[in-house]
């Protein structure tokens, strides 16, 4: 039997391996248009930054609430896009937010509804964790060096993180009921996979300039056009004469 076994393996047909095609993605860049503002510095207290950093470092003075590339790519855009009967679920475990040099670490994140948020504290100095939401419910409380605040986020919310201690230290935290999202990267792109095929509603919104929305077709091979998006400064009212 066993030589009769050999004889139809070495006599049967070789499959050739197929190449697995990757998930189709949803890509896109957000560019920021119109005359760049002079983005300054971020004011740090001398006295009020004792302690944060070891002997040789500094606290960066990047302002992070403008982010361009040299070809106008914007980062730290939240992309939503509203896919109807889409629910969302739970980080598995908390996700965290490090209080890191006096200053938050990532400065924007994205979390899903129902996700818990853990607030660290990394430095030597004591921190304060302020948050301001519309939906969810704030927090105003004092981390000690090494220490944690764990904060659960309910529903859907835009919220502000600063402390009090420290006033040049500010962080966003997108609370998001979609599971379409991403955040943009440092050129200001972005891919969102899974999204099935039909026409859906994106959302992009930044801290600075704003929200705008615009249309997507997912096609039914999962595929859709790379998305163009611009954002600009939004011009001051005059003073009515």
């Amino acid at each position: 039997m066993l030589p009769l076994l050999f004889a139809a393996l070495l006599t049967s047909p070789v499959q050739p391996m197929q190449d697995a095609k990757p998930a189709p993605k949803l890509t896109g860049k957000v560019r920021f248009e119109g005359e760049r503002p002079e983005v300054k510095p971020l004011t740090v207290d001398a006295d009020k930054s004792k302690g944060c950093c070891k002997e040789g470092e500094s606290v960066s003075t990047v302002d992070p609430t403008l982010l361009i590339d040299k070809d106008g790519g914007l980062a730290n855009v939240v992309v939503t896009i509203d896919v109807p009967g889409s629910k969302v679920k739970p980080a598995e475990k908390p996700v965290e937010i490090d209080q890191k040099k006096c200053n938050f670490e990532p400065h924007v994140m994205i979390v899903t509804a129902g996700s818990k948020v853990v607030f660290l504290n990394s430095d030597s100095v004591v921190h304060n964790v302020h948050t301001y939401p519309m939906k969810n419910e704030p927090i105003n409380k004092t981390t000690a060096p090494g220490g944690k605040e764990e904060l659960l986020m309910e529903v859907g919310d835009r919220i502000k993180v600063t402390c009090d201690y420290h006033p040049w230290m500010s962080a966003w935290i997108v609370v998001t009921e979609t599971p379409h999202h991403a955040l943009t990267k440092a050129d200001g792109s972005f891919e969102i996979s899974g999204v099935p095929p039909g026409t859906y509603s994106a959302t992009f919104w930044h801290e600075r300039l704003g929200r705008v929305k615009q249309d997507v077709t997912v096609a039914a091979d999962g595929t859709a056009a790379p998305m163009e998006v611009k954002l600009s400064e939004k011009k001051k009212k005059e003073p009515a004469k």
